[in-house]
């Protein structure tokens, strides 16, 4: 009767540990999918920024130094707040 029973439980951890080693394996795959995905996305970036109107904006100021005196700066920080 206890052999029994032993067989029934190591045949249901049998299967428990095939099912966790099918999971990892899925998730090993999502998780490289994403890696490789992400990888993609951030070389694209590196290689060709993006020209948004930010972008453009913060080059021009830095093209442009523009004389300005404490006042103006605070009205701007007060506008941009």
């Amino acid at each position: 009767m206890a052999q029994k029973q032993w067989k029934k439980i190591n045949g249901n951890l049998l299967q428990l540990r095939r099912k966790v080693v099918k999971l990892l394996a899925g998730a090993r795959e999502v998780v490289t999918s994403m890696l490789q995905s992400s990888t993609r996305l951030l070389l694209k970036q590196i290689v060709m920024p993006s020209y948004n109107k930010s972008y453009l904006v913060s080059k021009k100021f830095h093209e442009k130094r523009l004389p300005c005196n404490k006042e103006q700066l605070l009205k701007l920080e007060f506008r941009c707040s």
